[in-house]
């Protein structure tokens, strides 16, 4: 069961509610959902809740998972959706966030260098981190939700495409933007 395709046997034994089978797809992908839903919420505890959510609606969904696809981009799908429903229930309206402590966005995986040939200080690197995080939460949802499900979670183009339901094209373009407008704001640094 490494593989990310579920077979029909196991797609049967989750919805026959055999729980070791389940436990191990919990085990092996809540972690993953958890980082994904801090990103969006920026809230441990709560990206904790909303990843229990997105299992349990997982489970409750099960007959409606085509087994011979990936189930990743579909639990994806289903964290993004409940990080939505979650802050439109906690701030109707408001999609962004103000930058805070609780973040674990990792600007060193966007490949992002700060100063010249010398490492940059602590003070920088963390002046850069809050602009990044400003820049990203002043980023469309779409684009944003890309963004983080590339350079956080590191889902393929085609995985993004299939959680989010648009073409690869569009998961493409809005990486692009994402990128060029972080990008942007590193170069700020730079000078």
């Amino acid at each position: 069961m490494d593989s990310d395709i579920i077979n029909t046997e196991v797609h049967l034994k989750i919805s026959q509610g055999e729980e070791e089978t389940w436990q191990h797809l919990y085990d092996k992908y809540y972690d993953a959902i958890t980082r994904y839903c801090t990103q969006y919420v920026r809230c441990q505890d709560e990206a904790e809740d909303i990843a229990q959510q997105t299992f349990i609606k997982l489970k409750q969904n099960m007959d409606k998972f085509d087994s011979g696809r990936p189930l990743r981009p579909w639990l994806y799908r289903i964290a993004r959706n409940s990080c939505l429903d979650h802050k439109q229930k906690k701030r109707p309206g408001l999609l962004l966030d103000k930058f805070s402590d609780t973040c674990f966005f990792n600007s060193s995986r966007l490949d992002i260098r700060v100063g010249g040939p010398s490492p940059a200080t602590e003070i920088q690197r963390q002046d850069l981190h809050s602009c990044i995080m400003q820049e990203l939460d002043s980023l469309s949802e779409e684009h944003r939700s890309v963004f983080l499900m590339k350079y956080v979670e590191g889902l393929s183009r085609t995985e993004i495409a299939e959680a989010l339901d648009v073409p690869e094209a569009t998961v493409k373009s809005r990486l692009y933007y994402g990128m060029k407008k972080i990008k942007e704001v590193a170069k700020k640094f730079e000078e």
